[in-house]
């Protein structure tokens, strides 16, 4: 790889969001070596790439999409020095390093001929394979890789079974961070018992007020939630006392007895609907919005009939009263 990729007079591209980016042609034994690193071939947020990092200048590495990616570097003909803000690292030749390109790196060389180095861009070792082919599925049609989703996922999920959990393990076992985020928690988790211990002890007299302040406060909290809740079934219940006196000054048939059964019956189930959408049973509530639909029907249905009969009835009575009138004039 060394003798191949180090022969690179410019920046190379070998694979960028999982394909190939047109540098497998005159680097192939690179190229398939990158492809054989699960994290930097599957990897939809970057590339892996060769820089070249020239005498007396700085070579920017490019900036992360993502901080769910890690970079790794490894200068082939000569030693690179890596620059992050106050910190900076010197990189032997064939040597690789970790670097969090999120923050801004830097690469110079003290070398008076220009040092190729690969710069692989991975996936972090802390995003799980459910992560990974999520974003895929996500964001595979805005970056034109819908045509090579399947393989990309499929590729992510056979490396996390592999190997996902022995690199995260040996991952959390090297980070510096890590060791420091343990410290961090182990402290505070002492200082908070050393706290504890350091309290005065409580008058159980007091204690107990408290807790019995607090229960009180519980319960009228509960009894103003009832409440509240009754007023609005209240309100709700006059409410719909005034759109049944509208709907039946508009449309008489609506008073018909078996009309009122069934929209009782339909309010019913929008209730119960309503319940399971506030305890979050969404499976009831998808089954009860199929009865709902279902009872909708039978309801208009219902107020068909009874308009037919009360219009017929309606054309009865005023033959009838013609018929009276008749008789009355004879």
């Amino acid at each position: 790889i060394a003798e191949e990729a180090g022969s690179a007079d410019k920046r190379t591209s070998i694979l960028k969001r999982g394909v190939d980016a047109g540098g497998c042609e005159k680097f192939p034994t690179t190229c398939a070596a990158i492809k054989g690193i699960d994290d930097a071939a599957t990897n939809v947020f970057g590339e892996s790439l060769i820089l070249v990092v020239k005498p007396k200048k700085k070579q920017a590495l490019d900036t992360c999409e993502s901080n769910s990616n890690i970079g790794v570097v490894m200068p082939l003909t000569g030693a690179v020095k890596l620059t992050s803000g106050d910190h900076t690292k010197e990189v032997a030749a064939k040597e690789t390093a970790v670097v969090d390109f999120c923050q801004g790196v830097t690469a110079t060389t003290a070398s008076e001929e220009p040092v190729p180095m690969i710069f692989l861009q991975a996936w972090h070792p802390e995003v799980a394979a459910l992560e990974r082919t999520t974003i895929i599925r996500d964001r595979a049609e805005g970056w034109g890789l819908k045509d090579q989703e399947k393989a990309i996922t499929k590729a992510v999920n056979t490396a996390a079974k592999k190997s996902w959990d022995k690199t995260a393990k040996v991952w959390r076992q090297k980070c510096a961070k890590h060791e420091e985020l343990r410290e961090t928690l182990a402290n505070a988790g002492t200082e908070k018992k050393q706290q504890e211990a350091e309290k005065p002890p409580t008058d159980e007299a007091e204690e107990a007020a408290r807790e019995e302040e607090k229960r009180k406060a519980l319960e009228e909290r509960r009894k103003a939630q009832e409440e509240k809740k009754q007023r609005e079934i209240e309100r709700r219940e006059r409410q719909q006392k005034v759109r049944e006196m509208e709907e039946q000054a508009r449309d008489p048939w609506l008073a018909d007895e078996t009309v009122k059964a069934e929209k009782a019956t339909l309010e019913s189930l929008k209730q119960q609907r309503r319940d399971a959408n506030a305890a979050l049973e969404f499976d009831e509530a998808s089954r009860l919005t199929k009865e709902v639909n279902k009872q909708e029907r039978v309801v208009e249905k219902t107020i068909k009939k009874a308009r037919k009969a009360y219009k017929k009835a309606q054309k009865a009575a005023k033959a009838e009263g013609g018929a009276s009138e008749e008789k009355k004039e004879q």
